[in-house]
C-alpha cells in the first residue's frame, strides 16, 4: 500500500475518502464500502499532529487501512493545514490527485475555520456522502470510542470498532521480576500519544498465541509508572528488540496489591484459566 504526503502527487484516476481517521470504526468502514463501489483505486486520508490522544498511532492505522483493502493513504499534517482555506486545500488536492469522486461523512469539515463541508467537496467533483451511523441512538465516533478504552470497556468499545483495539509496540528488557515466579512477560512499549487504556488485566492475543496483560501500575513490587506488560499462554521464545501487535479482547479484572508473589501468581493462574 502506498503513502502519499500532502503535497505530493497521484496520477492514477481515483476516489478519495476524506476524514480524520485517527481510529477507523464501523461508520469509516461504510465509507470504504461505498469508495470501493466505485471500482477505482481507493485513497484514504489521515490526519496527524492534532495534538491530542489518538485511538490508533499513524503506523497502526495504515495496518487498519491495508487490511481494509485501501491503494494509498494521503498524510496530512494539520499544522500544515490548518490555517489553509477550505477551498484552496482541496484546488490543492485537486491539482495533485486526478479524484473522480469524493466519499466523507455527512459531518466532515475542513479548512480554516472548519468552513470546508461535503457541500464544497460536490461543487468540485461528484461526492458521496454518508450518514452517520449510530447505535442506540448515539453517533458512533472516535471520541466516543476513545472514552470507552480510557474506561477499559474494551469488549464495547470493540464492538463499535472496525478491528479489535490493538497495540503495536517493541518489546523492551524489563526488570524480568515474572520469571521468578513462573510468569515471563514481555514489557511492551506504549505509545506516548496513543489513548491511555484504563488500567486493569486484559484478556489479550498475540498473533496465534493467546494470555493476558497487565497495563498499569504494579503496586505489588512498589511501582506506579504504567507499563502494558503481556504473558502469552505457551509461548517460548525471545521478543526482545520485536514489534508485536496485542489486541485486546476483554477485560478481566481491576489491579490490586497482593501479600506475596505466591498470592499473585495464584490469582495469575486464574486469570489465564478465563483465556484458555
Amino acid at each position: 500500500m502506498l503513502t502519499i504526503n500532502y503535497g505530493e502527487r497521484y496520477s492514477p484516476p481515483c476516489t478519495l475518502i476524506l476524514g480524520c481517521f485517527d481510529g477507523i470504526h464501523r461508520g469509516h468502514e461504510t465509507l470504504v464500502a461505498r469508495a470501493k463501489e466505485r471500482g477505482l483505486p481507493v485513497g484514504l486520508m489521515l490526519l496527524g499532529g492534532k495534538g491530542e490522544t489518538v485511538l490508533f498511532t499513524k503506523e497502526e492505522r495504515l495496518s487498519i487501512a491495508e487490511e481494509l483493502g485501501i491503494d494509498f493513504c494521503l498524510i496530512v499534517n494539520l499544522d500544515e493545514v490548518k490555517d489553509i482555506p477550505a477551498e484552496t486545500f482541496l484546488d490543492g488536492i485537486l491539482s495533485d490527485f486526478s479524484v473522480e469522486c469524493f466519499v466523507s461523512g455527512e459531518d466532515f469539515r475542513f479548512g480554516a475555520g472548519a468552513k470546508g463541508t461535503p457541500l464544497l467537496l460536490s461543487s468540485k467533483r461528484e461526492t458521496i456522502c454518508c450518514p452517520l451511523i449510530t447505535e442506540n441512538g448515539e453517533k458512533i465516533s472516535s471520541s466516543a470510542v476513545r472514552l470507552l478504552i480510557e474506561r477499559g470497556e474494551i469488549e464495547r468499545a470493540n464492538s463499535l470498532l472496525y478491528l479489535p483495539f490493538f497495540v503495536m509496540g517493541k518489546v523492551e528488557h524489563g526488570r524480568e521480576v515474572g520469571r521468578t515466579y513462573g510468569f515471563p512477560t514481555a514489557n511492551i512499549v506504549y505509545p506516548k500519544r496513543k489513548v491511555p487504556l484504563g488500567y486493569g488485566v486484559y484478556a489479550v492475543r498475540v498473533g496465534q498465541y493467546r494470555g493476558i496483560a497487565n497495563y498499569g501500575a504494579r503496586p505489588t513490587f512498589g511501582e506506579e509508572a504504567p507499563l502494558l506488560e503481556v504473558y502469552l499462554d505457551g509461548f517460548s521464545g525471545d521478543l526482545y528488540g520485536q514489534t508485536v501487535k496485542v489486541v485486546f479482547e476483554k477485560k478481566i479484572r481491576d489491579i490490586r496489591k497482593f501479600s506475596s508473589k505466591e498470592e499473585l501468581k495464584e490469582q495469575l493462574e486464574r486469570d489465564l484459566r478465563t483465556v484458555r
